[in-house]
């Protein structure tokens, strides 16, 4: 579990160093975000499919088509755009992403969905083992941990962990993200999805709508 929990925790702090970067680069969404206007992809290398807003923007993970993209989403405002450096490392990690990029304005934290694979090392075997790889390590970074929990997703053992992350916009204006994510076993190690949103009062919602719609397939 070690080698595993290492790759885990590391793709978290992808995602918050993600978040933390582009903090007040997009606003979040309001509630019945992912109802009627939602859709699904399916994500066949993850073995995953997972439901998100249809207004949200998914990313085209290739080198080339990422950086046009980026290319275009910095004439609207540099603040949206990843640097060099975000890119690789989002190429490198994760197989789907998706945006609301279409809502984009200062002042308000990144909402995103993501798709990452693991595939070192085992699955952990209990929920005490899911926390123990990761609570320390999430408290040490100074997120706080709302839950961890066993969950089962398409029949299979499944873990859930939702954080709060506070931060502060460049003016000194304070805000928070709520991030979820749920990793699913996939092969010998597993697949985690990443929910981010603000942390206003339809986030807790959100981020259970986006997981509980996550499928093996």
């Amino acid at each position: 579990m070690r080698e595993f929990a290492r790759g885990l925790w590391l793709g978290a702090v992808v995602g918050l160093v993600a978040v933390a970067v582009s903090v007040f680069a997009f606003p979040a969404a309001v509630a019945g975000r992912t109802d009627s206007t939602g859709k699904t992809v399916t994500v066949e290398v993850a073995n995953v499919s997972v439901r998100y807003p249809s207004s949200w923007t998914r990313y085209p993970l290739t080198e080339k088509t990422l950086a046009a993209q980026q290319r275009r989403v910095a004439e609207k405002s540099p603040l949206l755009a990843l640097s060099p450096a975000q890119q690789e490392c989002l190429l490198k990690r994760a197989v789907f992403y998706a945006s609301d990029l279409d809502s984009a304005r200062p002042g308000r934290p990144l909402s995103s969905v993501s798709v990452r694979e693991f595939t070192r090392g085992s699955f952990p075997s209990s929920l005490e083992e899911f926390r123990s790889g990761r609570t320390p390590r999430f408290e040490a970074a100074g997120v706080t941990i709302l839950d961890t929990s066993a969950v089962r997703t398409s029949g299979k053992p499944s873990y859930r962990i939702e954080v709060l992350l506070s931060l502060k916009a460049p003016d000194g204006t304070p805000g928070e993200v709520r991030i979820g994510q749920l990793l699913v076993p996939h092969g010998r190690g597993g697949t985690v999805i990443t929910v981010k949103v603000s942390a206003d009062d339809a986030a807790a919602q959100f981020v259970d709508d986006v997981l509980g719609s996550a499928r093996r397939v």
